[in-house]
């Protein structure tokens, strides 16, 4: 995505994107891997967890959408 602070002026990950489970499945249209490897989460997630994070309930589309808007 276009991210004005980046090198390069874009960004090909995001560090931190919770969403709700019925908003991933919305935004599924087809199973890539059966198999996938997953980054390191726990550290992260276990603060997400202390702090009583919420989570995106829109399309992934949209949140990816709204975050690049607000890089710009």
């Amino acid at each position: 995505m276009k991210n004005a602070l980046a090198p390069g002026g874009y960004s090909n990950e995001v560090a931190h994107m919770p969403f709700a489970r019925a908003a991933l499945e919305r935004s599924l249209t087809r199973l890539a891997h059966d198999s996938v490897s997953l980054p390191a989460f726990q550290e992260g997630y276990e603060q997400w967890k202390a702090a009583r994070g919420g989570a995106f309930t829109i399309s992934v589309r949209e949140a990816l959408d709204f975050m690049e808007q607000a890089l710009k």
